[in-house]
């Protein structure tokens, strides 16, 4: 799946027409109405900043984010588990590796569904590190909203992705 854009739409304090919209507002005041328009202007940039403020702390989108971090907790847990395959220790990881799928652990493979599954796997690896920051900036709830739908998106591709590789690395065998 090809990294998509994770920032569907701009917040609105980086809109510069709008900045230049109030700017201009307040400069008009200060020039008309001299005092009063510098009182004026001050009431209107509070306003503004206000309006940002409040819109950048949106419980709405707070919640969205959570089921974002638990869509990210899914896509780690194949990512962990993938992990555990190649280096875990324990009998049941080696056994898994050396005899019941040893193609799973074949970068190289030319099986197409562990290709792909390798491809996910990197993908979704710098997806995740970047996740992580994006979560942290302020989202609207559009935008929290269309990055759950990624990270949903990319959970469930992923986890089929490793399902479908292990069948694809057991059907191939240690023999063949």
């Amino acid at each position: 799946m090809p990294d998509r854009d994770i920032y569907p739409d701009p917040p609105a304090w980086r809109n510069p027409a709008l900045i230049l919209a109030v700017v201009a507002v307040c400069i008009v005041l200060v020039t008309l109405l001299k005092t009063l328009g510098v009182l004026l202007a001050f009431v209107i940039v509070a306003a503004v900043s206000l309006a940002f403020v409040s819109r950048r702390n949106d419980p709405e989108a707070e919640a969205v984010k959570a089921s974002v971090r638990l869509s990210a907790e899914e896509i780690d847990e194949v990512l962990k588990d993938f992990d555990r395959f190649l280096t875990g220790q324990d009998a049941d990881s080696l056994a898994d590796r050396t005899l019941h799928r040893p193609e799973l652990a074949n970068a190289d493979s030319f099986v197409p569904e562990i290709e792909k599954f390798y491809y996910l796997y990197s993908t979704n690896v710098r997806f995740l590190n970047r996740l992580q920051a994006r979560l942290a900036q302020n989202l609207t709830f559009g935008q929290a909203q269309h990055l759950l739908d990624i990270t949903d998106q990319r959970a469930q591709e992923i986890q089929e992705s490793w399902v479908a590789a292990r069948r694809a690395a057991f059907r191939h065998g240690p023999a063949a």
